[in-house]
């Protein structure tokens, strides 16, 4: 498996434990739409923080932000 690949499947698990605790609908939607590493560069292109990352770090899971 290739390295952007393992990316993508580990962008999958966060999107999937996004969803399982009701949020990262846009997140998963976004993987899908651009790929894995592509919607990685976008969240990354602007200054604010990703409400998503603020609600991993409120549910003390900042570790599954990768």
């Amino acid at each position: 498996m290739s390295l952007e690949d393992q990316f993508h499947h580990a962008m999958l698990g966060v999107a999937g434990f996004a969803n399982a605790h009701k949020f990262g609908f846009k997140f998963r939607q976004m993987i899908q739409e651009h790929g894995a590493v592509e919607a990685a560069r976008r969240l990354l292109a602007t200054q604010a923080i990703q409400p998503g990352l603020m609600r991993l770090w409120e549910l003390k899971s900042l570790s599954k932000s990768i």
